[in-house]
């Protein structure tokens, strides 16, 4: 976790993160760090390899819910920081 004295409530954050024996770092992105896996390419060779029992469509038709129809909306995400942690 990276709180700059900068960021709102960053000296809060700190704080927690010691009292939980959390080791403070500062968050890179892929690509900064120079990692193969920031190539999109290899992103998508990665994903493909990954063996599926059926295709998106037949998954959908066969649990009765294709075609796909928008609902409400039930969340809302804001991603308020600088670095994406994919985590959603």
């Amino acid at each position: 976790m990276h709180c700059s004295s900068r960021t709102p409530g960053g000296d809060q954050m700190r704080e927690h993160a010691g009292k939980l024996g959390a080791v403070a770092m500062r968050a890179t992105s892929l690509a900064s760090r120079r990692l193969p896996l920031a190539d999109p390419r290899v992103q998508l060779a990665h994903i493909e390899k990954v063996a599926l029992d059926v295709e998106l469509e037949t998954a959908l038709e066969r649990a009765g819910l294709s075609p796909l129809t928008p609902t409400r909306i039930t969340t809302l995400q804001l991603n308020l920081g600088k670095l994406c942690n994919m985590a959603c």
